[in-house]
């Protein structure tokens, strides 16, 4: 921290502060440090010393003062983030007080090289641990309260038993993902420190373990450890994937869970839902949803049968759901198509920026027609596929006779959309009769 006078105004100027962002707590989120006037993230991506590891995140958790290190991420699990990259190559022992005194290469804004795909994420113990687990989203709950390590006394029945709303508080507070199991037996042991507290009550939207209701937290050591509870999050054992769609950002939802590609079923799927999936596969916004019958009826075990997102979750993990494998009558597979499919090519032009247009709709690649092409229109394509400006706008009968599905689209851009979909209808009289399928070759050719 610098510090100047000016004259009985007192200024101080920060350099190099340290956040997470876009995780469920304080304690938990994508690493990103202000410097030279902006925040920006770390690139967490390398092999052997160069990678982010355990060992950076123990310092990045004591600097924000957020306790032990639970878990490294080098795969933007906390999203992307959107400014430059400071840094990169970050190689900590462990025991330095600040990243900035780790080794790496030299703090700046590295925005043209380095993609976000590998923003380093953390997750800190803060108030809450699991342990006694080979899994680090597996264990027996201990809170940190007054200065020691305690657990959490999960005997009773009915609203005073540790239930699975308990356990996905728990789980969303690590950023572990949904639950799969609540225990509240000592099933990973017993603990040996003080009960900090008993009789939770959580309703499953809270995001932090202290927000539900309880009893006073504090130091029990007359409560017996036979009671203790524990939980079983998803943790990163479950990914996800769109398949039989036309890219990796279209298709049917699909969860691997155990080794296995499953099922995720839904009677109430909607855009709120489709969109969080769309933004943890960093394919951009939903622009449609599906039941089964666009992309094919799932095989295998159906490992989630309903999700709630409110639409601004950064992972279906963190919306609430159901792992019990018993759907309704009226659920079935659900897919999406997100922005970020490419929904537009040129083919039979011996590049990717020369051809004939086609485009992505409902499931099949379609002929784009129309009978007033000219460059305006090309040009957007052109630059919808950064394949540059148009360089010649055509249109080929010829194809015609072809049995490929065609779209009539009577276009008029104006050359600046950046999207064909934006472009507004032609207000000229067209005629299907008259209508050609329409080509461009762009300079990126």
């Amino acid at each position: 921290m610098e510090i100047k006078f000016k004259g009985m105004l007192l200024v101080m100027l920060v350099a190099d502060q340290l956040r997470l962002a876009n995780g469920v707590s304080p304690c938990a989120g994508r690493v990103e440090i202000y410097h030279d006037g902006q925040w920006g993230t770390v690139y967490g991506y390398g092999s052997g010393g160069r990678g982010w590891d355990m060992k950076a995140v123990a310092v990045v958790c004591k600097e924000l003062g957020c306790g032990a290190a639970l878990s490294a991420s080098a795969d933007a699990h906390f999203g992307e983030g959107s400014g430059p990259i400071v840094t990169y190559y970050v190689q900590c022992r462990g025991t330095e007080s600040t990243l900035r005194a780790c080794e790496s290469q030299t703090w700046g804004h590295y925005s043209m090289w380095y993609s976000h795909s590998y923003d380093a994420g953390v997750i800190c113990s803060d108030r809450l641990r699991l342990v006694n687990d080979d899994n680090p989203c597996a264990g027996r709950v201990e809170v940190f309260y007054d200065g020691q390590w305690g657990t959490v006394v999960g005997s009773g029945s009915g609203g005073s038993g540790w239930d699975m709303a308990d356990a996905a508080v728990v789980c969303k507070e690590l950023g572990c993902g949904a639950a799969l199991s609540a225990s509240g037996v000592a099933h990973f042991g017993r603990g040996s420190g003080p009960v900090v507290t008993y009789n939770v009550q959580c309703k499953g939207s809270e995001s932090a373990l202290k927000e539900c209701p309880s009893g006073s937290w504090g130091h029990y050591s007359w409560l017996s450890h036979s009671y203790d509870t524990g939980v079983i999050c998803t943790g990163k054992r479950w990914h996800l994937r769109l398949e039989s769609g036309g890219s990796r950002c279209d298709g049917r939802v699909e969860i691997y869970h155990d080794g296995t590609w499953g099922r995720l079923l839904d009677d109430s799927w909607n855009v709120s839902d489709a969109d969080v999936i769309c933004r943890q596969l960093n394919c951009g916004s939903v622009i449609s949803i599906y039941n089964f019958s666009q992309y094919g009826e799932g095989t295998g075990p159906v490992w989630i049968n309903n999700v709630q997102c409110v639409g601004t979750e950064t992972h279906i993990w963190n919306c609430p759901l159901s792992t019990v494998a018993s759907p309704s009558r009226s659920s079935s597979d659900v897919g999406v198509l997100c922005s970020d499919h490419k929904q537009l090519r040129l083919v039979d032009g011996g590049s990717s920026c020369s051809g004939t247009v086609e485009i992505y709709r409902n499931g099949n690649w379609s002929r784009v027609q129309d009978q007033f092409w000219d460059l305006y229109d090309a040009n957007v394509v052109c630059r919808q596929l950064a394949c540059g400006a148009a360089i010649t706008a055509y249109s080929s009968p010829s194809y015609r006779e072809d049995k490929r599905s065609r779209w009539l689209k009577d276009v008029q851009c104006q050359g600046s959309e950046s999207h064909i979909l934006k472009c507004k209808p032609s207000r000229l009289n067209q005629s299907i009769r008259n209508m050609s399928d329409v080509g461009v070759q762009c300079s990126s050719e």
